[in-house]
């Protein structure tokens, strides 16, 4: 099977343990994973394909800038620009890949444009993480 993850953020380091890297990690045992993420204009590095491992690829597509002191108007320009950026790198980068399943995550990539956008290009259902957006508000 191959599954499309699509994430706002995924390690550059492979020795980095977070919930999105631990998740892709464990599918990877059985699948193969293809990873598509956005990599922030302010680093200065282009849209790139990288091998994770044996069976993951992650695709760092350039985009404008979102996260860490960025004006609301840039960042309102990247949200708006970004899902069409993903949509077209993925489509570019893995032409010959049939996804099975697509799986992403709340809030960032959450896009109607991007996710119907990748759903009807490779006819697959996808996967919808709803992640807690406000873990402080949890009293339990």
């Amino acid at each position: 099977m191959n599954i499309l993850f699509i994430f706002p953020i995924f390690p550059e380091n492979k020795a980095t343990s977070n919930l999105v890297k631990d998740l892709t990690s464990e599918f990877a045992k059985e699948h193969d994973i293809y990873i598509a993420t956005p990599r922030e204009k302010k680093y200065n590095l282009n849209t790139e394909l990288q091998k994770f491992d044996d069976r993951t690829q992650v695709l760092r597509v350039k985009t404008g800038n979102l996260f860490d002191n960025v004006n609301k108007f840039n960042k309102l320009i990247t949200t708006f620009t970004m899902p069409r950026n993903l949509l077209s790198a993925i489509k570019e980068y893995w032409k010959d890949i049939q996804f099975d399943l697509i799986i992403t995550q709340t809030p960032y990539t959450s896009n109607e444009i991007l996710i119907n956008g990748l759903k009807s290009y490779y006819d697959c259902p996808a996967l919808l993480i709803l992640f807690d957006l406000f873990p402080q508000n949890d009293k339990a």
